[in-house]
């Protein structure tokens, strides 16, 4: 895989890549006003001064809003308020940026995610707490329909390290128990064709 390296209006094609965006990368559902982390994984480059993170809202063809800027090269998540708008061809793009604010790399979400205004989301997902009580973590929620689901485990990288539960279930309530066997911060993603994530930290 290739990068430009843009400095001075002269173009250059350089081996490697600086940065690869983790998440949202396609067929996610985020709720509006909800705190989502967008990640990104970052390789080291003498040139990178900064991050900047954009968000579209048409498949890719424009990047019009400004996420987040001036971002440090060592950050590789932001967490994200995500706009209370009703979009289903939403895609990030994170743009590595030199001292002099020159595009040096960039990458963008692989597929579409999509946003649901608050208050007209139909998961089917009710009253979702994740905790930890000791090294486990406790999955607990209710269905209001049967349907498929799945919970996964995430680490703070954005890398899955858990299927913990995947296949239709009844309506009801229902609690699943998981031990990571290793401290730290995980998110919780529960996904029954809308997804909802939860961060929770075990402590040894």
């Amino acid at each position: 895989m290739r990068f430009l390296w843009i400095l001075r209006q002269h173009v250059f094609v350089v081996d490697g890549i600086i940065v690869e965006i983790k998440s949202p990368d396609g067929g996610e559902v985020l709720s509006g006003g909800s705190v989502e982390q967008i990640r990104w994984k970052s390789y080291p480059h003498p040139s990178l001064a900064s991050y900047t993170l954009l968000l579209s809202t048409d498949g890719g063809t424009s990047y019009p809003e400004t996420i987040a800027y001036n971002l440090s090269p060592a950050e590789t998540s932001y967490a994200w308020t995500v706009p209370n708008i009703n979009s289903t061809t939403c895609r990030v793009r994170i743009e590595a940026l030199d001292a002099s604010d020159s595009i040096i790399d960039e990458d963008e979400s692989n597929g579409n995610f999509s946003i649901v205004p608050s208050g007209i989301s139909d998961n089917p997902v009710e009253k979702l707490a994740v905790s930890s009580l000791g090294q486990e973590i406790i999955v607990e929620f209710y269905l209001s329909k049967r349907c498929d689901v799945s919970i996964r485990a995430y680490n703070l990288y954005g890398r899955m390290v858990k299927e913990i539960h995947k296949e239709k279930m009844t309506v009801g309530h229902h609690v699943f128990k998981w031990n990571p066997h290793l401290p730290g911060v995980y998110f919780i993603k529960l996904n029954t064709g809308r997804e909802k994530t939860e961060k929770v930290m075990v402590i040894k």
